[in-house]
């Protein structure tokens, strides 16, 4: 959402994080690599985050990308084990 006051820049509203989890499903920020997230409580979701994060920058070091997919797919199938209803896109190994 966009605010703008007599004066000032548009500035966007900020998502609070369900709803950037929820983004990742049916949003603006659709990913279905990413969808699992919004099935996840804040905590969770935060902690795959925040592993992903330092995995990249440890792949981006030494070139070696799989960690990053392996750690995506991982989550995943967190997910599924308990929806197993929630369809989700298979990763391919690299």
């Amino acid at each position: 959402m966009t605010t703008k006051n007599q004066g000032e820049t548009s500035q966007t509203d900020p998502y609070s994080f369900a709803e950037f989890k929820k983004s990742l499903s049916y949003g603006a920020r659709s990913n279905l690599n990413f969808k699992f997230l919004a099935h996840m409580n804040d905590d969770q979701a935060a902690n795959i985050l925040e592993e992903l994060m330092a995995i990249l920058s440890e792949s981006l070091n030494d070139g070696d990308a799989r960690r990053v997919n392996n750690k995506i797919v991982a989550g995943q199938k967190q997910v599924a084990e308990r929806h197993v209803n929630l369809r989700i896109p298979k990763a391919r190994n690299i």
